[in-house]
């Protein structure tokens, strides 16, 4: 696709964004402060429609127009509208944690009935390692749990849409980095357009919360940044040259490292619930970020601070990416994961002080 022609249709996507986000706000599905939320006044939550709309509908334009090597666009765009009606409903008049994973359940296996998972792992010692039918069952829990973590972390202005921009610039990066000239992948595509539909309702979301992203938009973004992952290593596979050299490539592992954060803040939420005897889908303030609101970091700090991480994520990505055998590409969550233990540690040692605070 031309370049002109791709800044074109990005800008048409980011206004649309924009209007919708505004029609979004007058509109008003409310977000009602409770004893978890990091606000004070109810606030308008359907934010994650002004991403989806513009969003799928230049993925289903763009599909029409441009032939792929992929033939899974389609699914991808019913999948993903499943979710945001879910979400929606859910945002309007709430859903138990059984229907929702019912569909977010019914979504996965959609998808990787229909072949889009991880094919193939390249290990230390092992080389490239084909998954087979595990390759769909670990693509189809990760996709459920990847919309439950994107889920559990909208919880502060800016957090979630702040920390997916430098996620997906990273991505976008190692992506030109890899094939400069193929603008016509998808998966460059795919970051291109969720960046630019995600920019509008940062400016209004970060840092006075006039929006929020709602369930629809987490979920959403959840589900399609987990589907760019499985899309990328299709697209720039792991692989030998002829002479036995390993040839640059996305791993399976790099959107994992690029949203480490919130993988490892769900999991040791859940962790911490079942140690406390609390049903694991009923959700508190044991997040991380809540631990650092304690502390009496101020909210928008807060959001600073898990900009950094994800920053830090970035680049070892792109380190381990470009400058690593593929093979070991396993340490580079091994070393993010390292740095989240530490500062995990430090969180749950340190007293805590009750306080109320302002998002």
């Amino acid at each position: 696709m031309a370049l002109y022609l791709l800044g074109l249709w990005g800008g048409i996507a980011a206004c649309c964004s924009f209007l919708l986000t505004k029609f979004m706000i007058r509109i008003n599905i409310q977000d009602v402060p409770n004893n978890r939320s990091s606000h004070l006044k109810v606030t308008p939550k359907s934010g994650g429609i002004a991403v989806a709309v513009p969003f799928l509908g230049a993925l289903f334009l763009y599909n029409t127009f441009f032939a792929f090597s992929l033939p899974f666009v389609i699914p991808i765009l019913i999948a993903s509208i499943i979710i945001v009606i879910m979400g929606i409903w859910d945002d309007m008049k709430g859903l138990s944690w059984r229907v929702r994973l019912g569909f977010q359940g019914g979504v996965a296996l959609f998808i990787v009935g229909l072949g889009l998972y991880f094919k193939t792992l390249f290990l230390p010692y092992f080389g490239i390692v084909p998954l087979g039918i595990w390759g769909g069952v670990l693509s189809g829990l990760g996709m459920v749990a990847f919309m439950n973590f994107y889920n559990f972390m909208d919880g502060l202005n800016g957090l979630t849409i702040g920390s997916t921009l430098i996620g997906l610039f990273f991505y976008g990066i190692i992506i030109l980095c890899l094939n400069f000239e193929n603008q016509s992948s998808l998966t460059f595509f795919c970051i291109f357009f969720l960046i630019l539909t995600l920019l509008p309702v940062f400016f209004f979301n970060f840092p006075h919360g006039k929006i929020f992203l709602g369930d629809a938009g987490s979920q959403f973004l959840g589900l399609i940044l987990f589907l760019i992952g499985v899309i990328g290593t299709s697209e720039f596979p792991e692989t030998f040259q002829e002479n036995g050299q390993e040839m640059a490539g996305i791993s399976p592992f790099l959107i994992p490292l690029l949203f480490f954060n919130f993988i490892f803040d769900g999991l040791l939420t859940l962790i911490l619930r079942a140690l406390r005897g609390r049903k694991i889908w009923e959700a508190d303030r044991n997040h991380l970020f809540h631990m650092l609101l304690d502390k009496e970091i101020s909210a928008q700090g807060v959001s600073y601070i898990h900009f950094v991480f994800f920053i830090i994520q970035g680049i070892v990505a792109f380190y381990f990416t470009f400058y690593v055998p593929l093979r070991f590409f396993i340490g580079g969550i091994g070393l993010i994961f390292i740095l989240y233990i530490f500062y995990a540690y430090w969180l749950l040692q340190k007293p805590q002080l009750k306080r109320d605070f302002h998002a």
